[in-house]
Formats: C-alpha cells, sequence, structure tokens
C-alpha cells in the first residue's frame, strides 16, 4: 500500500513498514520568504537575490537597473528583482544592498504595491544566495578559505512545517512566527521556506584553474533529492550563527517507498 508523503501521521500508521531510511544529512532552513525580513538580516552579505509579489508581469519599467528592480503596472502592479552583486577590479560591492538602498526598496514597496491596513506590503523571496565566513566550518570542511558562499531555493513547507504555522493548538506553535505569516497571506503569500541547497567555498579570482569545494549539495525536497550531502557540524553552525533566529530551522527527512519523502524532525 502506498502513502501520500503528505500525510503526516504516515510515520505512526500501520504502514510504518515501508520507511526506507532515516537521513541524518539535517538542512538548514528559513521559514519565511518575507523580502523585507531577508534584506534587514542579510544587507550587504546578500549575493544573489530573486523575488516578485503582485500581479502577473507586464511591461516592465525599469526603477534601479543596477539592483535589477522593476517595476510592472496594471490595476495592481507588481515587483520583481533580480539582483546581483558586482564588484569592481579590486573586489569592492559597486552595488551593495546597503542600509541606504534597503530603505529605498522599502519606498518602492509601500509606492507601488498596496497596504493591508498597517501592515507594510511585502513581497516573497525566491532565491538568496549569501556570503558567510566561519572559521569553524573551513576547518571542519578542511578548506583552504573560511569564505563560504551559500544559496537558498524556495520551496512550499512540508505538511507538519505548516501545521506548526497555521495551527495555534499545535504543540509546537510559535505565535511570533504564526502572527508573521498572517500578516504575510494577507499579502496572497503561500507556505513556503528557503531550503540550503548548496555550500560553496570562495574561490578568489587569482586562484584560477582550482574547482570551488561543495560542501552542501541538495537539489530539494520538491524534486525528492533523498542523497542530501549536509554534514550534521557545518549544518549546526549555518542554522545558528548565519540563518535569522527567528525563523531557522534544522529539518530531517524520512525516505518512504520509491523517493517519497515526509518532514522528519525539526529543531
Amino acid at each position: 500500500m502506498s502513502l501520500d508523503p503528505d500525510d503526516i501521521d504516515a510515520i505512526f500508521s500501520p504502514e510504518a513498514s515501508i520507511i526506507k531510511e532515516i537521513l541524518n544529512n539535517p538542512i538548514p532552513s528559513i521559514i519565511t520568504v518575507s523580502l523585507r525580513t531577508l534584506l534587514d538580516f542579510y544587507k550587504t552579505k546578500i549575493l544573489r537575490l530573486e523575488a516578485e509579489g503582485g500581479e502577473s508581469p507586464s511591461r516592465p519599467e525599469c526603477l534601479d537597473e543596477p539592483y535589477g528592480v522593476y517595476y510592472i503596472p496594471r490595476q495592481v502592479g507588481s515587483i520583481r528583482i533580480n539582483y546581483a552583486e558586482k564588484r569592481d577590479v579590486e573586489g569592492n560591492q559597486e552595488n551593495p544592498i546597503d542600509d541606504e538602498w534597503i530603505e529605498k526598496m522599502h519606498g518602492y514597496l509601500d509606492q507601488y504595491l498596496p497596504r493591508i491596513g498597517d501592515i507594510p506590503p511585502d513581497i516573497p523571496v525566491q532565491r538568496l544566495d549569501v556570503e558567510i565566513v566561519n572559521d569553524r566550518i573551513a576547518e571542519f570542511a578542511g578548506t583552504d578559505t573560511n569564505i563560504f558562499e551559500l544559496k537558498l531555493i524556495s520551496e512550499p513547507m512540508e505538511p507538519r512545517m505548516k501545521a506548526r504555522i497555521q495551527n495555534s493548538n499545535n504543540e509546537n506553535y510559535d505565535p511570533f512566527v504564526g502572527d508573521h505569516w498572517r500578516k504575510l497571506i494577507d499579502f496572497g503569500f503561500q507556505l513556503r521556506n528557503l531550503n540550503t541547497v548548496e555550500l560553496v567555498e570562495r574561490i578568489e579570482k587569482f586562484d584560477v584553474g582550482r574547482k570551488a569545494r561543495r560542501i552542501i549539495k541538495w537539489t530539494g525536497y520538491k524534486r525528492r533529492d533523498i542523497s542530501p550531502k549536509s554534514p550534521i557540524g557545518i549544518a549546526q553552525r549555518i542554522r545558528f550563527e548565519h540563518l535569522p533566529q527567528e525563523f531557522a530551522k534544522l529539518k530531517t527527512y524520512i525516505v518512504l517507498e520509491g523517493t517519497r519523502m515526509i518532514l522528519d524532525g525539526v529543531s
């Protein structure tokens, strides 16, 4: 008998014998996709950022070319961001996401998107790449550098995670996160989170010919990747030192028949 991987009680059912494997490779995750939250936390550490919210795209109007910000006019327009960090020949950021630009971005959201009551408009992030610096990760991974690029992508939340956020009777319900998501849902957000899919060591331009090492590699929950490479010690460092703590989680999965996966532990 096959089980729906979205069945949150599957692990406790009589069919539990179909469990193939408990994955001991925890995935660092951010359980929000709020642009405002992530801009305010990561700022100049952001290397790549993709986000969009509002109506379906029409003819875009460029608002801020160096940062890839566009306004798509309609009765209710949308904002799209396709940001990539740029550096000059000396390695200095040419288009940093600093406090001044974050304030400008908040202004774009306030100007072009509707406000609901006293809730400022927001849009969901689809991809986030950030730079992290960590000596212990370098020591653990055996790399020559302590600078890494961390990549997270937006994926649908697992049913057990949704229950933690939406059901105030759930023993793991967090009122702060629940209220945060209630406001986002008012803006049409889907329940999604940012899962880590890659941690790569930074390779300098002068280091020609050397291939960057991938310390964490996973194609994601949605793609049912049942073979994540995510060392526990490194994943813990990322979760506790490089994610916004109000929304930081470590997730593990159980593999059922085939490549079906359900969420196992959250910490």
